[in-house]
Order: C-alpha cells, then structure tokens, then sequence
C-alpha cells in the first residue's frame, strides 16, 4: 500500500451490506435448485431495495433457515451457512 492510501478514512460495511453480500455469493455456487438457494436469492432481491426491506429479507432467510436446521441435516450445504451467517447479521 501507499502511504497516502493508508490515510484514508476506513468506513466498515454495515451488517446489512455485509449480509446483501453473503446473499450474491449464491451466484458463485454450482448450479443446483434447492429452497435455501431460493431464499438466498429473494433476500438478496428485498436487501438490494432502496432502502433496503431488512424486514422481509430476514423473513425470506428464516424460513430457510428453519427448513435447513429441521431435522434435515443440510449442514454440507454451503448456502445453509450463507443463511446461517446473513439471519445473524441482521437479527
């Protein structure tokens, strides 16, 4: 880095930018059709919003949390642990 560069003011993303991010991630995993990638992608859609619908997002991943966490043993699942990360964040 350049000196000039490390005088720059460092702005943290906030959760909810943090969590939009963790939703687009789904984009990168292989193809696949399954509910906690459908609710990746709707989360993604209502935190995208201006201003963005924490409310409905934090819904649309609870339900898939709910349904990954319930009995169906989905821990392999890398968009169980986005959903898991992404409800933390914005609890």
């Amino acid at each position: 880095m350049r000196a000039h560069e490390l005088k720059q003011p460092i702005e943290p993303p906030n959760k909810v930018s943090i969590a939009r991010g963790l939703c687009s991630l789904v984009g990168s995993l292989p193809p696949d059709i399954n509910t906690e990638r459908g609710c990746l992608e709707d989360a993604f859609t209502f935190l995208n919003e201006e201003p963005p619908n924490v409310s409905a997002a934090l819904n649309e991943l609870t339900r898939g949390y709910a349904h990954a966490f319930r009995g169906l043993h989905r821990e392999t699942r890398p968009e169980v642990w986005l959903i898991a990360a992404a409800v933390e964040l914005l609890r």
